[in-house]
Parts: C-alpha cells; structure tokens; sequence
C-alpha cells in the first residue's frame, strides 16, 4: 500500500489510493506494449535478414570437373549438381582442372576458372550488386540491365563497373585487371582516393601495398586468350540447349 504520511486527510484517501493504483497499472500497460513492440521489431528486423540471405539471385547453369556451392551460415559445399540454385552470401567454388559458368537473374554472367571462389555478398537485381573474389581467376561479364553500381572487390583491388566485361586475377601479391569491353575503375582500399580507369584491351596490377599502375594496353589475341573459358562454357550451353 501507499506509505501513511504520503495519504492526505479524510476521505480523499480512497479516491488518493485508486488514482494511484490506476496510474501504476496504466505505466505497467504501456510498459507491456513497449516491450511487445520492440519483441516484434526484433522479430521482424532478423526475418528480414533472413528473407534477404536467402533470396534466390541465379544458379550455375555449367560447370566441368568439382564445383561445390557452400551455402550462408555453412561449411561444407554441396556438389553443384545437387542444387544449382544461387542465394545472397553463397559461395561458389571450383577445385582444380575445374570451371563453371554462373548465370544471375539480370543476365549476368560471371565465370570461374580453376582453384577460384566467388562471394555473392549482396545482389539486387536491376539494382546495387557487390561480390567478392578472394581467389583463382573469376570472369564477369556484367549486363547492361545494372542500373546500379556492380562492385567487385579482391584483397587488394576494390572495382567499380558497369555494363562491361573484366577479368580479375587474384595471386598472393596482387591482382590483376584485365577488360576486354566498356570500363572500369578501380583502388587499392589502402589508397581509396588514387583510382584510375582502365579501358578496353588493357589491364592494370593491384600490388598488396600499392596503388594501382597505369592500363597496358593488350593486343586483341591476348584479350581473347584472357577471355577464352567464358566462351567456351557458352558454347557448351548452348549445345546442351539445342540438345533439350
């Protein structure tokens, strides 16, 4: 009950009593709906990064030798075969004497030689794409459908491109860049602020501590021996195309 010396005279103290008792079960209310409100936004807030993850964004539609897709919040990779299917965080990833083709849902290609891996880190069809390719030889021919910005990142190279196919080359102390058509810009994250652009038939290193070097330009059958496995696992889809 409500302390004596804290009651006033007579008999307001009933009327005293039932104010207060009837504030504190208005706080405890609002309290409880408080508390139901911020449970539901948290609910809500983790099915949306859930929804997001897990939304379908394209499939390997070809692939020699293993290929394996490690799928969010795993380990192991399944077999490509298995489910070919491709989500936001899944990672694709070719073992030795392998390739494989991956086809989004914008008409993006991206292609990856042997001993290579693909992070899908976020992608929004028509809209903002970012991928990772931490390592191996990984081909992209972007569509032209990308209204928004298509970023590739490396360790040590961060591009930005649009509308345009490259070619990044990951080995221990750099990356390489080549383009075989459009443009694209690219940094070392270590030195956001020095990037240069390199055009078509040309390629740029990324050492690990330094900022990009100037485009060289490359002679036609050089970019075309670059450039070789997106075709040839083109060919064979659409072999297997006329086939069906």
């Amino acid at each position: 009950g409500v302390p004596r010396h804290l009651l006033p005279p007579g008999g307001r103290r009933e009327r005293f009593e039932s104010k207060i008792k009837g504030g504190l079960k208005v706080r405890v209310i609002k309290k409880g709906l408080t508390i139901i409100g911020l449970s539901l936004f948290i609910a809500l807030f983790i099915f949306t990064i859930g929804f997001a993850q897990q939304r379908y964004v394209g499939e390997v539609v070809k692939a020699k030798g293993r290929v394996s897709i490690v799928r969010a919040n795993t380990f192991r990779g399944i077999p490509w075969k298995k489910d070919p299917s491709l989500h936001v965080k899944d990672i694709v990833r070719t073992k030795r004497k392998s390739m494989a083709m991956v086809k989004f849902i914008d008409g993006t290609k991206i292609t990856l030689e042997e001993r290579s891996r693909l992070i899908i880190e976020n992608y929004i069809p028509g809209g903002n794409v970012r991928v990772n390719n931490p390592s191996g030889k990984v081909i992209h021919k972007v569509s032209k459908r990308v209204s928004g910005l298509f970023q590739v990142r490396t360790p040590t190279a961060l591009i930005g491109v649009k509308g345009t196919e490259f070619a990044t080359v990951t080995t221990p102390t750099f990356v390489a860049v080549f383009v075989k058509e459009g443009e694209v810009e690219v940094a070392n994250p270590k030195f956001p602020d020095i990037k240069i652009k390199i055009p078509a038939n040309s390629v740029s290193l990324v050492p690990v501590g330094s900022p990009p070097t100037p485009p060289k330009t490359l002679s036609h059958k050089v970019i075309a021996k670059i450039f070789a496995t997106t075709r040839k696992l083109e060919k064979m889809e659409k072999k297997e195309g006329v086939k069906k």
